[in-house]
């Protein structure tokens, strides 16, 4: 017989380490709004999307005009530009999830 173990751990930050903990969350949450409206204003413009790439090469210029966000590292604002990303993407594809398609409706 297999015998599975776990372990859960509470982690108690200090205040300064809570503080860090909320800025860089809300550093996120500040840059995925960002790049929303950059697209939304561009889409209306061009009727094409910005991207990764696009929205990866001006994190500089934005940690430059917004200075709060040089607190937060520049992997973790780059992950968040990824998750843009692959939600931008994945609302244009076509394809639906099997587990979706075998719910029942009401």
């Amino acid at each position: 017989m297999l015998i599975q173990q776990g372990y859960k751990y509470r982690i108690l930050p200090t205040k300064e380490q809570e503080e860090s903990l909320l800025q860089c969350s809300g550093n996120a949450r500040f840059l995925w709004n960002y790049a929303l409206k950059t697209n939304q204003d561009y889409y209306k413009e061009t009727g094409k999307f910005k991207f990764y790439h696009e929205l990866a090469v001006s994190l500089p210029k934005l940690k430059e005009e917004y200075p709060f966000l040089k607190e937060s590292f520049s992997q973790s604002l780059q992950m968040v530009l990824r998750q843009f990303d692959k939600a931008l993407k994945d609302s244009f594809k076509k394809k639906k999830d099997s587990r979706l398609l075998k719910r029942k409706c009401c």
